[in-house]
């Protein structure tokens, strides 16, 4: 059983706006995950809620309510080894896929990256933790909530002699993509979302160098040149292309 709430896309993000928040879950076996810590569970005492429980998780940092994340689900994690970051980084995904060692890969990969990124941004990764999720049917491909972030499984679990090279450059590439908007994003957001392009454009660009820390092998620079640049301007050229602000709409005209 699982559940994943999603909320970047328009009109989500007014859902609420609170910076502590409690969850309720079927307990046993399964367990939730959100932006911070979990700091603890308890029964909810509620005739008609028996046998469910309360997680309470530690109050966030300031930051926009999109890259607000919530799983529930039985997923089982593996941890980066000490000493490739200062903070835990943990990848989640299905139990045997973690078992069989799927997610090693990732965590390692995502560790050597978000130290360097600090050293790149000199601003300082400010939560307790990172944990990155790899759920089942996610629509998005990846999503960068802040101490969640949340994958499709095949852009981030690695199967030793099973995913191919290409399919090992992707998830390093990813990864450095989404653990960058860290600061392009989560730390800095833009006001409203016709201004997107800078915080991807930005975000697409230092991941580059994150990538080519972690796993040079796949000389990233030239890639950025080769497949982003001349593709950015074979987009540019095309006379449907928009400029790099769109028209604000509300909510209501968006929908």
């Amino acid at each position: 059983m699982l559940h994943c709430l999603e909320m970047q896309r328009a009109c989500k993000r007014y859902l609420f706006d609170r910076q502590d928040i409690s969850i309720g879950f079927w307990p046993d076996q399964y367990h939730t995950l959100c932006n911070t810590k979990r700091i603890s569970t308890a029964p909810i005492d509620v005739p008609e809620f028996e046998g469910w429980m309360w997680d309470k998780y530690e109050r966030t940092v300031v930051m926009s309510p999109y890259l607000i994340p919530l799983v529930v689900s039985d997923f089982q994690f593996v941890e980066a080894e000490a000493g490739l970051y200062r903070l835990p980084v943990r990848v989640y995904g299905v139990p045997h896929q973690i078992a069989n060692g799927d997610g090693d890969y990732a965590a390692s990969t995502a560790a050597v990256q978000t130290g360097y990124l600090e050293d790149l941004y000199e601003t300082e990764y400010p939560l307790s933790k990172m944990d990155i999720a790899g759920v089942p049917d996610f629509l998005y491909g990846a999503m960068e909530n802040w101490g969640l972030i949340t994958f499709t499984p095949s852009l981030l679990l690695y199967t030793v002699n099973v995913s191919t090279e290409q399919e090992r450059g992707g998830i390093s590439h990813t990864l450095a993509h989404e653990i960058g908007h860290y600061l392009f994003g989560n730390v800095v957001t833009c006001a409203w979302w016709n201004d997107i392009w800078l915080q991807e454009g930005l975000t697409t660009y230092a991941s580059v160098f994150a990538w080519q820390h972690s796993q040079p092998e796949f000389e990233p620079i030239k890639w950025f040149h080769v497949d982003a640049f001349q593709n950015s301007l074979r987009t540019e050229e095309l006379g449907t292309s928009v400029g790099k602000e769109i028209g604000r709409a509300s909510c209501r005209e968006r929908v």
